[in-house]
């Protein structure tokens, strides 16, 4: 599928593991070195501001969900991750969660409510996919079936073939 965020919209993600790179000096590749110095001066300005203890509990905290939704795990880490992004979710604060993953090693991975994709994205287009061969490093064998254009007004696909 294929959609764009809508102009003028902002989407509120909860990054996980940020605060823990900003700690290490450690700028994400997908964030803008002027942002990246905003949450540095951000986390100067918490340390001012909270007990030494509780600043350590807010910098483990992050490092542990950094580390929890990175990790190569099993059936059962997928249900605690999915817990933990469902949890961080709850209300009407947040729009979407930002994380790495291993299986996206240096890329960001968003999770965004079906809420704020109806509300702040439009969609283009949508493919029929198979993958006919997984070749590691995010690489696929696939041969693209049909293409379908999105009606706009009612939301139904419109196949080509």
């Amino acid at each position: 599928m294929r959609s764009e965020q809508r102009a003028g919209t902002d989407l509120k993600l909860r990054m996980i593991g940020l605060w823990d790179e900003v700690r290490r000096g450690s700028k994400p590749q997908y964030m803008s070195n002027g942002n990246f110095d905003y949450y540095r001066v951000a986390q100067e300005y918490m340390k001012s501001k909270f007990s030494p203890e509780l600043f350590l509990a807010y910098q483990i905290t992050d490092r542990f969900l950094a580390d929890i939704m990175s990790r190569r795990g099993n059936d059962n880490l997928y249900e605690v991750t999915s817990v933990i992004g469902s949890m961080m979710l709850e209300g009407e604060k947040a729009d979407g969660i930002l994380y790495s993953s291993v299986q996206a090693t240096g890329e960001p991975v968003v999770a965004i409510t079906p809420k704020a994709i109806d509300n702040y994205f439009e969609h283009i287009f949508v493919t029929d996919v198979q993958v006919s061969n997984h070749l590691g490093y995010e690489f696929y064998q696939h041969v693209t079936l049909d293409k379908a254009s999105i009606d706009l007004e009612s939301g139904e696909l419109q196949w080509s073939a």
